[in-house]
Formats: C-alpha cells, sequence, structure tokens
C-alpha cells in the first residue's frame, strides 16, 4: 500500500484480460455484484487505474451511456494517461441526455483523467453525476474528488466537498492538504490538521510528516510544537521516521533544544537520527557543534556514511561559509570519499553556492563516473554565478558524454540563457521540453518565463503564464518581474491585484519588484502606499532593496528631505551605502551643500568600502572641506563614466558578437562608426541632442559608447523590422538611451536593451523607462 495515495481494489488483470470472472462473462454480472466488486474493503493500492478501466468498458460496452463512441474511443478511455479529450465529453455528453446508471469504476477513470489533465468543468461534471448516483460516500471516488479539485486548483471546492463528507480515513485529508501544499496555502493546510484533530479523526504518519515539512519550510515553530504534540497524543514519536521528521522541522525553525530533546528520546539513533541533527546544527551556523556530533557519533558506534558528509556540505552551502565548506572538504578527503558521486555532487553544490565555480569544477572533474544530478550541479554552479557561457557549453558537453538532461538540468540551462540573455537557446530548449517526456510543471514554466522576461520576451512568458495548471508565489513573481522589467507598469500592477485576489500572499520579492519599477516610473504615491502595506497587511519586514527603491524614488523626485528622514530612521547596523550614496548624489545634482555634506558624513560612518573603493574616498573628501564637493562630484562622475562604458553583447546568427571601449577587434568597427557618424549627425540637425550639455558633445566619442556600437551593428547587419536583443554589463548612459531611441524611431525597429539594472525596450522612438532614469 502507498500511503497518501489514490488507487483501486487490487483486480487480476488476466481475469479482466479474458473478459470474464469466476467463469462468468463481465458484461452479463449483476450489477449489485460488481457494485461490491468495486468498493473498497481496505484502504486502496495504487496502479490499478488501467485494470478498472479495461473492467469498466467490458461491462457497459453495450449500455446507452457509450452509445455513439467508436471501438477505438472505448481504447482512449482505457489508456493510463487518458489524454484524449473527445472520448470523455461524449460520454459525459451521453450522461446528460440519458441519465443513464453508470459503473463506480467508469466514474473513477474519469476522475483520474480530469485530474491529470487538469480539467475542471468535465470533473465538476462527473462530481455532478455522482451525486445523482447517490455514489458520493463510496470510498474511492469520495478519495479521487478531492484529488481532481485540488489538481486542478478548485481548492475551495475540493475542501467543501471533505468537509460536508466528514470521511474518517485520513487518505481524502492527507490529498487535501497536499493540494493546499502545491498552492502554497499554508494556512490552509495546519487548518485542516487542527480541524482532523477537532472532529477526532487520528492523523497517521503521512499527515503528521506532511505538517512537520510545512512548519519546517516557513519557520512556523508554534505550529510545529503543536504537531509533535499530537504525534505523542497518536503514539508516532516512537516512529523512527517521524522522529527524523521532528529533528529536521525543529532545525529548520531554529529551536536546536527541542531538536537536541528529540534525539535523546530516541531509545536508539541511528546514521539517519545523526544526519538530521548535524544538519539541523549546520543549518543554524553552530559549525563547531556539528563537527562536535560528527565525532560523537563515531566513537558511539555509529559510523558516518556519504550523507553524514553530505549534510555538512549542504549546510555550508546554505550558509555560503566558503571557509568551513574547505574544512569539510578536507574532512572528506581524509574519508577517500572526494571521487563518490553523491559527496561529490555536494561539493560542487557548495562550491557553487559559495561563489567559487572554478574550485567546483576541479571536484567536478575528480569525479569518474557522472550521472545526471552531477552535470546538473556543476550547470547550476555556473548559472547562480553569473558564468552563462561556461554553463551552455558544459550543457553541450553534458549531452556529448550521452548523459541524459532531466528536468532540473533544463531548468539550470535556462537560467544561464536568461544570465547570458541566450533568446535562440532558450528557445530551442523550451522545444525540446515540449517535445519530451517532461510535463510543463510550474517550477520548468517559472523558469522559462524567468528566462522569456529577461531575454525581452514578455509576450511569450505571458503566455507560459496563462498555460501553467497551477500558478505558485513564484510564477506569479516571474511574471510580474517580467512586466517590472519592461516598464509595463499597467499590466504588473493589475497582475498584483489578481494574485492578491487569488489569495496567494506576497513575498518579499514580489514587493522588490513592484518598488523597483515603481521607482523606476516615478509613482511616488503608490511605492509609498506599498511599502507602508507590505508589512501592515502582511507581515513582511522591509530589507535594504526595500528601502533602496523609496530613497532612490524620493531622491529622483527631489523630495530630499523625506528621503533623509526615511534613511535616518534606519539603525546604522542596517543601512548600506547605496541609499546614502543615491541621495549625495541628488544633493549634490540640486546643489544642496548642507545635504550633500550630511551624506558623506553618514557614507564615512556607515561606508564599508562598496566594490568600488573611490565611492568612500570620494565621500571622505566631501566631508572633510564642503567647498570640495565640485572636485568630489567630478570624480564621482568619472567613476560613474568608467561603470556606463562596460561591455555590451548583441547576439546575431547563433554568434555572439561583443563591443568594448576602444576595443578595435571587431572587423566591421570601421563602417559601424562611419554609419553611426550619419546617424548621430542626423539626430543633431534633428535637434535631438539638444537635452545634451555642449561640453559633452564636443567630447563626444563614439568608442566609448558600447550600446550604440551594438545597436548600429545590429541594424546593419538584419533584416528591416527584425527585433534587436543587447545586454550591456552596466547601467546604459544617457547619450546611448538617446541615440538607441532615435534608431528605433527612424528605423521602425524594437530593440530591447537589458542593462545593469533594468531592461529597456525601444520602439517608435521611446523607451519603456519613460526616461525616469536619467531624471
Amino acid at each position: 500500500m502507498v500511503e497518501g495515495g489514490v488507487g483501486f481494489v487490487p483486480v487480476e488483470k488476466r481475469l479482466v484480460s479474458f473478459g470474464r470472472y469466476k467463469g462468468k462473462p463481465l458484461g452479463s454480472l449483476p450489477s449489485g455484484y460488481l457494485r461490491w466488486l468495486a468498493s473498497p474493503v481496505s484502504p486502496p493500492q495504487q496502479g490499478h487505474y488501467t485494470i478498472w478501466a479495461q473492467l469498466a468498458k467490458r461491462v457497459l460496452r453495450n449500455r446507452s451511456a457509450f452509445q455513439g463512441l467508436e471501438e477505438q474511443d472505448l481504447e482512449k478511455l482505457t489508456h493510463t494517461e487518458f489524454s484524449s479529450t473527445a472520448p470523455w465529453n461524449k460520454f459525459l455528453h451521453n450522461l446528460d441526455t440519458l441519465k443513464t446508471c453508470v459503473h463506480p469504476a467508469t466514474f473513477a477513470s474519469l476522475l483520474q483523467w480530469c485530474a491529470s489533465s487538469q480539467h475542471l468543468i468535465p470533473g465538476q461534471k462527473a462530481h455532478h453525476h455522482i451525486l445523482l448516483h447517490g455514489l458520493e460516500h463510496h470510498p474511492l471516488l469520495r478519495n479521487l474528488i478531492v484529488q481532481m479539485y485540488g489538481d486542478c486548483g478548485a481548492l475551495d471546492d475540493g475542501c467543501k466537498h471533505l468537509v460536508a463528507l466528514h470521511p474518517q480515513d485520513t487518505l481524502a485529508w492527507n490529498l487535501m492538504m497536499k493540494a493546499y501544499t502545491q498552492h502554497g496555502y499554508i494556512n490552509e493546510v495546519l487548518g485542516l490538521y487542527e480541524l482532523m484533530l477537532v472532529k477526532e479523526i487520528e492523523p497517521n504518519r503521512v499527515t503528521i510528516l506532511n505538517a512537520l515539512d510545512v512548519c519546517g519550510k516557513h519557520n512556523l515553530l508554534c505550529k510545529g510544537r503543536l504537531t509533535h504534540h499530537s504525534a505523542i497524543n497518536v503514539d508516532h514519536q516512537g516512529d523512527g521516521v517521524v522522529a527524523n521528521a521532528l529533528i529536521t522541522m525543529y532545525g529548520k525553525c531554529g529551536s536546536l533544544d527541542d531538536a537536541r530533546d528529540v534525539f535523546e528520546q530516541m531509545p536508539k539513533s541511528d546514521v539517519v537520527t545523526w544526519n538530521a541533527l548535524i544538519a539541523a546544527f549546520g543549518q543554524n551556523g553552530l559549525w563547531q557543534l556539528s563537527l562536535s556530533l560528527h565525532m560523537q557519533m563515531k566513537q558511539e558506534g555509529c559510523f558516518p556514511d556519504e550523507i553524514t558528509y553530505v549534510s555538512i556540505l549542504d549546510a555550508c552551502a546554505s550558509l555560503s561559509t566558503l571557509l568551513e565548506g574547505r574544512y569539510a572538504h578536507v574532512l572528506v578527503l581524509a574519508m577517500h570519499l572526494e571521487s563518490s558521486v553523491v559527496v561529490g555532487t555536494a561539493l560542487v553544490n557548495m562550491y557553487g553556492k559559495c561563489g567559487m565555480p572554478d574550485d567546483a569544477r576541479q571536484s567536478f572533474e575528480k569525479i569518474p563516473q557522472k550521472n545526471t544530478v552531477c552535470w546538473t550541479a556543476m550547470i547550476s554552479a555556473y548559472a547562480q554565478n553569473k558564468c552563462g557561457k561556461d554553463a551552455l557549453e558544459l550543457f553541450t558537453l553534458m549531452e556529448q558524454e550521452g548523459a541524459h538532461p532531466n528536468r532540473v538540468t533544463f531548468v539550470s540551462v535556462l537560467d544561464a540563457c536568461a544570465t547570458s540573455a541566450n533568446l535562440s537557446l532558450g528557445e530551442k530548449i523550451h522545444e525540446r521540453i515540449k517535445n519530451s517526456r517532461f510535463t510543463m510543471d510550474t517550477k520548468v514554466g517559472t523558469t522559462l518565463m524567468n528566462m522569456y522576461g529577461r531575454c525581452g520576451r514578455v509576450d511569450c512568458a505571458k503566455a507560459i503564464f496563462d498555460k501553467l495548471p497551477v500558478r505558485d508565489l513564484a510564477s506569479w513573481n516571474a511574471m510580474i518581474a517580467a512586466y517590472a522589467q519592461h516598464g509595463q507598469v499597467k499590466q504588473a500592477l493589475q497582475l498584483f491585484d489578481e494574485m492578491k485576489q487569488k489569495r496567494v500572499r506576497p513575498d518579499m520579492i514580489t514587493y522588490v519588484s513592484i518598488l523597483s519599477m515603481c521607482s523606476r516610473a516615478g509613482l511616488i504615491h503608490e511605492a509609498c502606499e506599498l511599502f507602508t502595506s507590505m508589512e501592515r497587511d502582511y507581515g513582511i519586514a522591509s530589507v535594504e532593496h526595500h528601502h533602496n527603491c523609496i530613497v532612490d524614488l524620493l531622491a529622483k523626485a527631489g523630495k530630499l528631505d523625506e528621503a533623509e528622514h526615511l534613511i535616518q530612521d534606519l539603525p546604522e547596523a542596517r543601512l548600506s551605502d547605496v541609499p546614502v550614496m543615491t541621495l549625495f548624489g541628488a544633493c549634490k545634482n540640486r546643489n544642496d551643500l548642507k545635504g550633500t555634506e550630511r551624506m558623506a558624513q553618514l557614507l564615512f560612518r556607515v561606508g564599508r568600502g562598496g566594490k568600488d573603493p573611490s565611492i568612500l574616498m570620494a565621500a571622505i573628501r566631501a566631508a572633510h572641506s564642503i567647498h570640495k564637493v565640485a572636485r568630489v562630484a567630478s570624480e564621482s562622475s568619472e567613476v560613474l563614466m568608467k561603470n556606463i562604458q562596460g561591455k555590451c553583447l548583441i547576439r546575431l546568427g547563433g554568434r555572439v558578437h561583443q563591443f568594448r571601449p576602444h576595443e578595435k577587434s571587431h572587423p566591421l568597427l570601421g563602417d559601424i562608426c562611419r554609419e553611426l557618424t550619419r546617424l548621430t549627425s542626423e539626430m543633431q540637425r534633428a535637434g535631438h541632442f539638444s537635452c545634451i550639455p555642449q561640453k559633452d558633445l564636443e567630447v563626444f566619442d563614439q568608442e566609448e559608447h558600447t550600446g550604440m556600437l551594438a545597436a548600429t551593428f545590429g541594424l546593419m547587419s538584419t533584416p528591416p523590422g527584425m527585433p534587436l536583443y543587447i545586454t550591456k554589463d552596466t547601467n546604459l548612459c544617457a547619450v546611448c538611451h538617446l541615440v538607441i531611441e532615435f534608431m528605433s524611431k527612424v528605423t521602425s525597429r524594437k530593440i530591447v536593451v537589458k542593462d545593469g539594472s533594468r531592461l529597456h525596450r525601444f520602439q517608435n522612438g521611446s523607451c519603456s523607462c519613460a526616461k525616469w532614469d536619467f531624471a
């Protein structure tokens, strides 16, 4: 028996294949006997859908409910995948018109098809006819109805059905909890668990494990303790699997004393239990205690296995603690486990999470028998560290070596495509997924949406979003982020409202996308309201990026006092250089010398040097003498100029063309510069450079502005009307922005530029950013 699953009463397939049961033709058995045959007297087992569908076909072949269905339609109804729509629609139509009596096994097959293909309306019709036939209390059909509503996303209908019938077996409750978990309704999962206890329905192991998993993942310590208490009441704490889950839950919730208590109350601790406790301490940063437990388990005669070291390495990976990770690597070397595919993959993952892709590659190369998981971990390490080109080259090598990519591999490759803006390969991977055995689940769909969004194809991202059978929080966030990156403010805010109406709770990432978009669009009122509601309505504590967005927005709008108050309200321990430097620049631009001095002094106190020490040096000079602000501003502008000159990439015909400032390696650079000169001369005659200071035009150097070089090359190298997609590793400068705007107008092209902070979509002489970035 598979707990938590849904299935049918065992029936020997050979009897069905002969069309007889106990010597009688199946089609002539009395209906009462068939009802008895289809009524499970014990929890059903999985794997018998096809058998029951074949039984139902032979029993009902000549009945009026199947009138109008051809033989091939009947065969489709018995197919395990239940993938054909037409036969079931004919069947439902016949039921509506003839009010025919139907065998429970046929309804079971129909519900399973509706669940697997997310067809809600046929499922609702099937439920209606089950009620008409008085079969709603049939244990198998009751559970399949719950599963169908859950898989189709109609959770309220499923819960109403469950509560109305008051089933005493735990299977239906487990199915409903699973559906809520898959859709991210955490409160509802635990609410159902508590309702079971109120109704005195004893939870089984699966129920308790589901509840503990939810509590651990979402840091719900109080609920976890209540679940622990109920496990004791039903005598499940002594179950080793439940005890291990309790230790894991307490570890994820940071309650290590409780985890240790569960461990010590176990009559005998095996290696799995030790591993759970080691992982719990490691995840909470107690590295030394994890090592002590590692030594203690050996002293008590429990020899560590590969999973022990995987637990230690995974703890290092989750905390991104490189020093401790290297020490764990030494332990692995001492045990001669580096060549183990399991431990070696954990090393690759650890180094990838710690930002060391080269070290990850070294560990990867030392694994003699690489499996798909190992290859995927290395591709993911490259993708996580923005090494998109290396990730894609490794994917090619993986297939050449004969390894078969799985769903996780495709997700990692799509992440790499997003990082490197490789739209053509991303589209090929999408096509492979559609033609493969993999279904378009939420994880794959969300990754595809992210790839299309970051590559400038928000229309493709929306098409995938609309087709997702189940939308979790990550998929909503990906679609909102795609709209936000493209400056499609109205669509993003509408989707955000729809998300809340669907009872999907936004998280910190949702608000980062929305506030960033409002900041770039200059929506002061909307941003401030969202910032306030974030904690008021959803209890989401603001983080650095949220404050940066609001400060940037207020500073660009000239509301310097409000921005300064927001900065000063933050404890200095939580304050980074970014918002202070933003306001420093805004005060300088508006000649607010006192504000500039205050921000320089604050930056001097909180500044940690950042990635560019010249920023802190500028603040030091400003704090030393207010009369040197002009000099500081000039030096800061030079730093900014170095940033905006970063390299540009454009992919044409499967080849990447790269442009760097003053780099003359491109064979067509002379032609590009001549064409660019023609375009900029035309712009000057038309007065499009009027907003650029004359002194900047006098020193204008084409070869410094890689964005306009890449765009000009794209226009020269592609047929009229073809969109251009460009990637820049730093922010687009005002001059490039103006020139590319003009290019999109005179050539009637769509030009998409993904720069260091956002995505610019140029069309008909305007940009999605509405020039707010240059306010």
